[in-house]
């Protein structure tokens, strides 16, 4: 911080439109402000690594792979910098045991590596959050009497590269971008603007520090399992744009953000009415717990409507495309989850395989996975799908409109194709 203020001041030095006396007396005034965001800096990186550590056991399928992307990008040996073998990552799932904090802080540190030098190598890539990213690393007195100079810097592209990898990488984990780009083929830049917009428009930044001003009232793991439901509704908008969107539809959209914000504030309220069956229990569940641990009531609620409000981006879609009201736009889109099965579906993809019962898993968490790449019903189920689960589920439409005593489950083998009533979707 220190060095990037002294560099803002060299051009203004040299065309003597500041002295050395001045520039020193504001540096003087501003060194508890630097202090706080060097503090707050180590704080997030904790913070990150504390909620990796909690949710690793169930995502050691994905850190396996993220450590394996991560050293074939960076041209590292797995060995060598002691990041955790496949050999490891097995036995760690079999006993379902997670990473520990020293190998987090290790894949940790290559992701923002490698994320530094994708972001930086984009020259455009943080026009849409610059201002953001500036107002917060340049303090007030800064900005007020040295804007120009604070738009010149010549490291600026650099300082919001960084500022924006610590971010992205600390609240989402060091899985986060690895995994989008790993299922997503699209440039890095792309993935991480489309990140940020979701966390804008679902307004997870305030929930954030609400959750954050609880130290010391709660305990740490309350508000590590409120970070990751926050993590999961962020990363779920996203892949829903970046599967929705392809080539430069992304962009479009990403320019109708402020739109699509006051369209959510709008209709919040109802996203959180319109919740029933598995979701209102999960959430209800969630808030029991919470106030019970000593958070508030609003904030509780609020942090457990957020999956629901993750799935506003496919309503506002709904409703421009058919012309509906947002609330009947609303009650189409939750009543038609729940009547066709897929909100089940869709969580269950996203549930850890070892907390799984019942043969053939493996095939069954494929069969999910590839629901939740899915972008719903039009087109019929990808031909990835029926091919991976065909040796463990029959017809997933057939679950709602067949007999009780067939319903087990969404994932049966019950049904032969004479039974199925879909015959063009027989998986």
């Amino acid at each position: 911080h220190e060095v990037n203020l002294k560099i803002l001041f060299a051009p203004l030095l040299q065309a003597k439109q500041v002295d050395f006396p001045t520039r020193d007396a504001v540096l003087s005034s501003i060194d508890q402000y630097v202090c706080e965001l060097v503090l707050w800096n180590n704080y997030q990186q904790s913070l990150g690594i504390s909620v990796a550590e909690l949710r690793s056991p169930g995502q050691m399928r994905i850190w396996g792979d993220v450590v394996k992307f991560l050293a074939a990008e960076l041209k590292i040996d797995q060995n060598v910098q002691l990041l955790p073998s496949k050999a490891t990552v097995q036995e760690r799932r079999k006993a379902g045991l997670g990473l520990t904090r020293p190998e987090l802080a290790r894949v940790t540190a290559f992701a923002k590596m490698w994320l530094f030098n994708a972001l930086a190598a984009d020259k455009t890539s943080s026009n849409r959050v610059a201002k953001h990213y500036l107002e917060y690393y340049f303090p007030k007195e800064i900005r007020e009497k040295y804007q120009k100079a604070v738009d010149e810097h010549m490291l600026r592209h650099e300082i919001i590269s960084t500022l924006w990898t610590n971010e992205l990488v600390d609240f989402g984990t060091a899985i986060l971008l690895p995994r989008l780009a790993m299922e997503y083929p699209r440039p890095i830049a792309e993935i991480a603007q489309a990140h940020t917009v979701s966390i804008d428009l679902l307004d997870i930044a305030r929930l954030r520090k609400a959750i954050i001003a609880l130290d010391g009232q709660v305990p740490a793991r309350v508000q590590y399992e409120a970070f990751a439901v926050l993590d999961d509704a962020a990363v779920a908008a996203t892949q829903w744009l970046l599967a929705s969107f392809p080539g430069e539809g992304l962009n479009e959209f990403l320019d109708k953000a402020a739109e699509l914000r006051s369209w959510l504030n709008g209709v919040r309220g109802a996203m959180a009415k319109a919740q029933t069956g598995r979701r209102k229990a999960e959430a209800t569940a969630h808030i029991a717990a919470w106030t019970a641990a000593g958070v508030p009531a609003e904030l509780a609620e609020a942090v457990a409507g957020l999956p629901a409000q993750a799935n506003g981006f496919a309503i506002w879609t709904l409703a421009r495309e058919t012309k509906l009201d947002a609330t009947d736009a609303v009650a189409i889109h939750f009543a038609t989850a729940e009547i066709t099965g897929l909100a089940e579906v869709l969580a269950q993809g996203r549930t850890p395989i070892r907390r799984r019962a019942g043969k053939r898993r493996r095939w069954r968490a494929s069969g999910r996975a590839s629901a939740t790449r899915c972008s719903g019903w039009r087109g019929g189920w990808p031909s990835r799908w029926r091919a991976r689960s065909r040796r463990t589920i029959g017809c997933v439409r057939c679950w709602w409109t067949s007999s009780s005593s067939a319903r087990s489950g969404i994932w049966h083998t019950r049904f032969s194709r004479k039974a199925c009533r879909f015959r063009r979707l027989w998986c």
